[in-house]
């Protein structure tokens, strides 16, 4: 298929009617669905998050930014997932928690021009937090500042191997609660993500794959 550049794409992107659950639960541990939508249903005092998928074309290296969590008291501990956090009351909305926690935890500041969309929130059932997702995309050098206390390392996943079937396998994953779970997983070099993180990459990928076929056949 022909290589397009991300920043082709972001028209296309966001004209695009958002895949949704469906693109997410691609990348969801087995019958999983019914589960997750009962689960969000019936969810009593849900929290809410924010987070940031952060596309960098910087020279031409197309990656979107993921971080390692520190290893903490958790149930996310240690895993693979994008910036972001817990929306505060004096946030105004959910994408100005996104903004502040991106740059509260890797000292990145995203602007309007920025951003392209918003994406489809998620519910994550084992911390009782409903997760919604923001679109960015900048070719500034991105120059990391990460909170030590938060954020063990920046892992930067290659927008050709979220792209790759081939990255994407089954796996099982021990978990917080002392037992493993069946899942798929994407792969890269030594890293594996999965859970929410995952769902929501799919997403993303499914995203990037409409926009590249629009953009392919005004061509």
């Amino acid at each position: 298929m022909a290589k397009i550049a991300f920043s082709e794409l972001v028209p296309h992107i966001k004209s695009l009617e958002l895949p949704g659950l469906d693109a997410q639960l691609n990348m969801a541990p087995a019958d999983r669905k019914q589960a997750l939508e009962l689960a969000a249903q019936k969810a009593v005092q849900k929290r809410y998050a924010a987070v940031s998928v952060i596309v960098s074309t910087h020279q031409n290296q197309e990656t979107i930014t993921l971080i390692q969590r520190s290893e903490y008291e958790g149930v996310h501990s240690g895993q693979l997932a994008f910036p972001g956090g817990k929306k505060e009351l004096f946030d105004a909305n959910f994408y100005e928690t996104a903004v502040r926690e991106t740059q509260e935890e890797i000292g990145i500041t995203l602007t309007e021009q920025h951003f392209v969309r918003g994406l489809t929130p998620l519910y994550v059932p084992p911390s009782n937090f409903e997760v919604h997702p923001y679109l960015f995309v900048t070719s500034d050098y991105l120059e990391f500042t990460p909170n030590l206390r938060e954020v063990a390392a920046i892992v930067p996943l290659p927008l050709s191997v979220l792209l790759d079937d081939t990255a994407v396998s089954t796996m099982d994953i021990d978990t917080a609660y002392n037992f493993k779970i069946k899942t798929k997983v994407f792969t890269f070099g030594q890293h594996t993500v999965w859970g929410a993180t995952a769902m929501m990459l799919a997403e993303v990928k499914q995203m990037l794959l409409l926009a590249r076929n629009s953009a392919i056949s005004q061509i």
